[in-house]
């Protein structure tokens, strides 16, 4: 009976086991019959072909994922693109035309396009790099394409833009004279031929910006301080022109320090405050130079300049700059645009890529409509949305009315008005002016 019933019992036990094993092989092929799934992180494929991931990306980069584009129903990569930040893309027709795409800043020449690392600028009719090298470099200087100007331009611009060592360059120049000396001298001499070399090429140019001659600034910059150098150490003589230029100038700084408040007070009362510690900075700064000056002691002079220079703009930034910023900044209209646009609401700009709206109303993408065609797609949507468009482009729409118009501000020379797009006014017989 005992043997009988062991027998049983490990007979039991032996069908169990069986049971589990064949139970946990059939869970592994089952499992094994099902695809894997790998999860990876968002790469980026950077100009070396190498997968980069996106957070150890040192440069800008905007993504955007096939789920965006299906969640906002865009079909083409032209309308993909108006939702990167920075971007501004324009397109002569409908689909199939060819699209421009420009970065702040920037002309469509200058925007490289890759696919899978192959370069496709221009696919359609391959003239980038002759743009490129003939129009924006040729052209612009043989044919003043834009920016044209006297030949004597520079001589007006550049003494401003090197304010206040214009009066220290002056006299350097003149120091060097006769050139017997200045050919005997290599180091003046070597800032002498950059600096002519250089201002020659672009004066003869008819384009003339004063962007152009920055790399002569440093050029100067030397030149002045190897002056300053001789002087300290009684290499040449002080001459008429530097005793008299150097302290008539830095007295009139100090003049304007001491009437800059009392302008203000005329003027503007609310910006008597406001200008002070500037005006401080300017009258302290300009005597203390003058002091310097006439006790002979160049270094102290050059680090007086420095200072009366670094302690101005600090002023200017902190208190002079912001107060002017409400006379030509979008930022007062951007926020009275946040208070009135719902955030789940639709908000549109019409042709301008180059706008601050998405910064100041705190939009991840504020979408452009570079066309009255994508205007009055948006005129079809069942939904209140919202339009930023200037005024010059407002009056070659004739769909939107004053009733449409919410709000108006002037920002400097250009008026923004704000639209309400409501669904009232879709349009049948509507008429657009595409003011060709």
């Amino acid at each position: 009976m005992r043997s009988f019933a062991g027998r049983v019992f490990v007979g039991w036990l032996l069908w169990s086991w069986s049971a589990v094993v064949c139970q946990a092989a059939a869970a592994e092929v089952g499992a094994s019959d099902q695809p894997e799934v790998i999860e990876t992180p968002e790469v980026f494929i950077s100009a070396t072909k190498t997968e980069t991931p996106v957070r150890h990306v040192t440069s800008a980069v905007e993504i955007i994922t096939g789920e965006q584009m299906q969640q906002r129903k865009l079909k083409t990569v032209v309308e993909a693109l108006r939702l990167a930040q920075g971007l501004a893309v324009f397109q002569s027709g409908g689909p199939g035309t060819l699209a421009q795409v420009r970065m702040r800043g920037g002309t469509p020449q200058q925007t490289l396009v890759l696919i899978d690392g192959a370069i496709v600028n221009s696919a359609t009719d391959g003239k980038w790099l002759a743009d490129f090298i003939y129009v924006h470099h040729i052209q612009r200087y043989t044919e003043g394409v834009g920016h044209r100007q006297p030949f004597y331009y520079y001589f007006m611009t550049l003494p401003a833009d090197f304010m206040p060592w214009t009066v220290f360059a002056i006299p350097a120049v003149f120091a060097y004279f006769p050139y017997r000396r200045l050919k005997q001298r290599p180091i003046p001499l070597f800032f002498f031929l950059c600096f002519l070399v250089v201002f020659v090429f672009f004066s003869l140019s008819d384009t003339k910006r004063d962007l152009y001659l920055l790399p002569l600034l440093p050029t100067v910059a030397l030149l002045v301080g190897n002056y300053i150098d001789d002087l300290a150490q009684n290499q040449l003589p002080e001459s008429g022109l530097y005793r008299w230029l150097i302290p008539f100038y830095f007295c009139a700084v100090a003049g304007v320090g001491l009437a800059l408040p009392a302008v203000a007070w005329i003027v503007r009362r609310e910006t008597f405050w406001i200008t002070l510690p500037a005006a401080v900075a300017l009258t302290v700064g300009g005597i203390v130079t003058v002091v310097f000056f006439r006790q002979r002691r160049h270094s102290r002079l050059v680090t007086a300049v420095t200072l009366l220079m670094t302690s101005t703009l600090v002023c200017v930034s902190i208190w002079i700059l912001p107060y002017m910023n409400q006379f030509k900044s979008r930022r007062p209209f951007s926020l009275q645009v946040k208070k009135i646009v719902p955030a789940t609401a639709p908000l549109y700009v019409y042709a301008d890529g180059m706008h601050d709206f998405n910064f100041y109303t705190k939009r991840e993408v504020i979408p452009v409509l570079s066309s009255p065609d994508d205007v009055a797609n948006v005129l079809r949507q069942p939904i209140l949305s919202y339009l930023l468009i200037a005024d010059r482009d407002l009056k070659k729409l004739s769909m939107f009315g004053p009733k449409e118009v919410v709000m108006t501000d002037s920002v400097g020379s250009t008026t923004w008005n704000l639209i309400a797009v409501r669904a009232e006014s879709r349009a049948e017989g509507m008429s657009i002016e595409t003011g060709h």
